[in-house]
């Protein structure tokens, strides 16, 4: 979970190629070998459970495994093809 200051990043991951993806940012590793971007607002370890096609994505159920929050930030969602930041009430 990313916070609204992330786009530019998350625009740059998700249009690299898999080999250079994690170049950009500092990562850690979890203790299952999940890589962990230590800005983001919180990690959420999962297991895969099911993956099903939809379109040209895939829609992934996991299983919660771990979970790691850091300190309170506005969030960043992506819908659509469009960042945007929640309102909380």
């Amino acid at each position: 979970i990313l916070d609204h200051c992330s786009e530019g990043w998350c625009r740059e991951f998700v249009r690299a190629t898999p080999d250079k993806r994690f170049a950009p940012g500092e990562w850690a590793e979890h203790v299952s070998g999940v890589p962990i971007f230590r800005d983001a607002l919180a990690s959420v370890i999962c297991e895969v459970d099911q993956a099903e096609p939809f379109g040209s994505h895939y829609v992934i159920r996991g299983l919660v495994q771990d979970v790691a929050v850091r300190e309170p930030h506005e969030g960043l969602i992506y819908l659509d093809g469009r960042y945007a930041r929640p309102a909380f009430l």
